[in-house]
């Protein structure tokens, strides 16, 4: 089995992108399209989509911009740390970072193993993408060449940079693991009819998990009716030779002898695309919604930014063809960014509600007061008119007395049809 692996990961950026972009280390070189592969590109996918993830130049808040460095790492995982018992030796080729509108970063660790033993690359990737684990001498290789050039990354970048103290968990602002995207190819063996990837193969390691573990460890081995319910609904299976699970965490693409055109097709345009948006979408809404939290007071700005998002980020087509729309839909349907979204617009609609009824009681208030104001000009009118025509100020003994008296009749008259126009409302 030949193991294509992207270990993805988050963080929030001080500055936007362009400023970012300019005071990069030296090691990190900017990936580019010519005009006549952006223009290639233009025939698949969507023109907003293309710009988006592909061309830098459209303009800050509506496109990414891409970077890579090469590692050329080889390191081994020893029997002690990898569950299947064996030593499994991996290659990290290359980082890529990606700077996305919004002040966002995203990076992607590629690795790279072969294995004839399924168990060497679940027990590999799960040794490598747990945060809390990362610190384990065995993985000093893995540290230097993959992990320290991001740390360095967010020391220089991040806004929480010198308010908290850095560890391993920074590098994933929504989780406490890596996110995965995964390409196992078989050997199509010698049959002219190859045989399908098998679906417990493919739930294992969407999974991360041993093989057979009914037989290993049935505590933790999933029930039938789960195992159909995620087959059912998070796998993407359009051709005999491959297909695809989507899960909150991880997707996988198991193939039976495809060629390398294809493999190129699925980690360019299916990873370096479609899964960067998406994860990039459900990222960006968790960070909205945290800010949600612990930022009401700036409520009104965040509301306008996520319009601003929604208009330049979002996008409910992408492509021409019926391929890339199925597999963006079954990545959304595992990484659920629109879970994100609606408790993101749940929020939106407590504050605006709350902003509402603010008003309303400000305006109620402003109209009590102007009621009050009426009334007691009225009220002063009335006095002043049954003055000139009774002159109930020497029946009284005095004027003063006598207005008193009138104005308090009439307030209390004013009262109680007040008090009775409410007692009928009620009962209507």
């Amino acid at each position: 089995m030949e193991y294509i692996g992207y270990l993805c990961g988050s963080f929030s950026l001080r500055e936007g992108r362009v400023k970012t972009a300019a005071r990069l280390p030296s090691r990190w070189r900017e990936l580019r399209l010519s005009e006549a592969e952006l223009h290639e590109y233009g025939q698949y996918y969507l023109p907003d989509f293309v710009r988006f993830c592909l061309n830098p130049d459209a303009g800050e808040d509506v496109a990414m911009q891409r970077f890579t460095t090469d590692c050329g790492c080889t390191f081994k995982l020893p029997s002690t740390l990898v569950r299947s018992g064996n030593d499994v030796s991996l290659r990290v080729p290359l980082l890529n970072l990606y700077l996305l509108p919004f002040r966002i970063a995203m990076f992607s660790i590629r690795i790279e193993l072969s294995s004839d033993d399924p168990d060497d690359l679940t027990s590999a990737v799960a040794a490598l993408r747990k945060l809390n684990k990362l610190g384990d001498s065995s993985l000093d290789g893995f540290r230097v060449a993959a992990l320290e050039p991001l740390a360095e990354l967010w020391r220089s970048f991040s806004p929480f940079a010198g308010s908290v103290e850095f560890d391993w968990s920074r590098l994933v602002e929504d989780g406490n693991k890596f996110s995965v995207f995964q390409i196992i190819t078989c050997n199509p063996g010698d049959g002219e009819n190859p045989e399908p990837p098998s679906d417990e193969l493919l739930f294992a390691l969407g999974t991360v998990a041993p093989l057979n573990q009914k037989t290993i460890s049935p505590l933790y081995a999933p029930s039938d009716d789960y195992f159909r319910q995620i087959m059912s609904e998070n796998v993407l299976s359009v051709y005999s030779s491959w297909k695809c699970l989507s899960l909150s965490d991880t997707l996988t693409i198991l193939a039976t002898g495809a060629p390398e055109w294809l493999v190129a097709n699925w980690t360019e345009d299916y990873f370096g695309m479609i899964y960067l948006w998406q994860l990039y979408r459900r990222n960006y809404f968790f960070r909205l919604t945290r800010r949600f939290r612990y930022e009401r007071q700036n409520s009104a700005m965040l509301e306008k930014e996520t319009v601003d998002f929604e208009r330049n980020c979002s996008f409910h087509k992408i492509s021409y063809n019926f391929l890339p729309e199925d597999f963006s839909e079954i990545v959304a349907r595992g990484l659920k960014p629109d879970r994100e979204k609606s408790e993101l617009y749940h929020m939106i609609s407590q504050e605006e509600s709350k902003r509402e009824k603010a008003a309303d009681s400000r305006m109620n208030s402003l109209l009590f007061f102007m009621t009050c104001l009426t009334m007691a000009s009225t009220i002063y009118d009335a006095c002043c008119l049954f003055q000139e025509l009774v002159p109930y100020g020497q029946a009284a003994g005095s004027t003063v007395a006598g207005f008193r008296l009138v104005a308090s009749v009439m307030l209390t008259v004013i009262l109680i049809a007040l008090l009775v126009y409410r007692h009928n409302s009620r009962k209507l």
